[in-house]
């Protein structure tokens, strides 16, 4: 009799014991698909170098400054006195190289109707995304958008090897998707005159480290 009293005791001590572990296991098993998400995006942010916080400690993000640059060499470019207009080239007689190269220079800007493409990247909010990119095109000095009718985009077989196009001059054509890693551009400019131009772009992730959040455009309501 006092052994059975004994184990009805020993039951009751371990029972809120026991009630806890269950109710650990259920709110685990409720909260899986949550958790997980949150992992993700934690693993996510670690790839990305964004900074985290934990209590006391906090991780900071991985800078450019933290990387080894070269030494700066010694020429800058030329700084105008009175306006980007009167800017003087340097003064000297070019090698044979480096007419070969000036030349090169000056037909890649022909055939590229003096337009660049450039891109900005934000943290993705798209879960396995690393960042989204902003793609979009820009005239050089010599350059201008007012002859470009539309921008036809092509990212490669990660996006089905569709071709998505921009029609929106106000904005340089511009494009945004969600990558997990760097990947090469190319952009058909289309000209009002029926010609066009090749630009091609490396989207890489070097400056990721500063990338900011991409706040949502509002869209005004329709009547």
């Amino acid at each position: 009799m006092a052994l059975f009293a004994e184990a009805e005791a020993n039951i009751w001590t371990a029972l809120p014991s026991i009630l806890w572990v269950g109710f650990a296991a259920v709110a685990l098993f409720a909260l899986r698909k949550p958790l997980g998400e949150l992992l993700s995006h934690l693993l996510t942010r670690v790839r990305a170098g964004a900074p985290m916080k934990f209590g006391a400690f906090e991780f900071g993000a991985i800078r450019a400054e933290q990387h080894s640059v070269p030494t700066p060499i010694s020429y800058s470019s030329a700084i105008p006195e009175g306006g980007l207009e009167a800017a003087e080239p340097h003064e000297g007689q070019p090698t044979q190289e480096e007419m070969e190269l000036s030349m090169a220079r000056d037909q890649h800007k022909e055939a590229t109707k003096h337009l660049m493409l450039v891109h900005r990247l934000f943290l993705s909010a798209k879960q396995g995304q690393i960042y989204d990119a902003l793609i979009y095109v820009v005239p050089t000095r010599s350059g201008s958008l007012a002859g470009v009718t539309r921008v036809d985009y092509f990212f490669g077989r990660y996006w089905g090897n569709k071709i998505f196009t921009s029609a929106d001059r106000s904005r340089g054509f511009p494009i945004l998707t969600s990558a997990y890693g760097a990947f090469l551009c190319c952009a058909r400019v289309w000209m009002n005159d029926g010609t066009s131009a090749l630009l091609v772009r490396h989207i890489d992730f070097e400056m990721g480290a500063y990338a900011p959040v991409l706040a949502a455009e509002t869209e005004p309501k329709k009547p």
